[in-house]
């Protein structure tokens, strides 16, 4: 009989300790995670270049683009003559006047 209210008084303890752990874990996000990691696994060279084309036209739309005479797009310019392609993908450069950093690349 001791030995039975022993055991069944650790497994009460051991649920009561999982319990704040179970409520912490959110099966829905956890779901969304998996949903996302998988999408992004099986993301082809074209879809990556469709979400680029998407934002590189966003970012026109909504940043000035340096001209050619601009500092900035000489510099760039000069940093990146010589840099055509890389596997067969064209390369482009452009300036934007903006605040923060915007120096990224692309897939596209």
């Amino acid at each position: 009989m001791k030995k039975k209210l022993y055991g069944v008084c650790i497994a009460t303890l051991l649920f009561a300790g999982v319990t704040p752990m179970k409520a912490q874990f959110n099966i829905g996000k956890a779901a969304g995670g998996a949903v996302k990691a998988a999408k992004a696994i099986t993301l082809s060279d074209a879809d990556m270049a469709n979400y680029v084309r998407e934002y590189i036209a966003w970012m026109d739309k909504n940043n000035k683009v340096c001209d050619a005479r601009s500092p900035y797009t000489k510099r760039l310019n000069k940093l990146t003559q010589g840099l055509t392609n890389v596997e067969g993908i064209p390369l482009n450069f452009k300036v934007y006047y903006v605040t923060d950093v915007n120096a990224f690349a692309c897939p596209d």
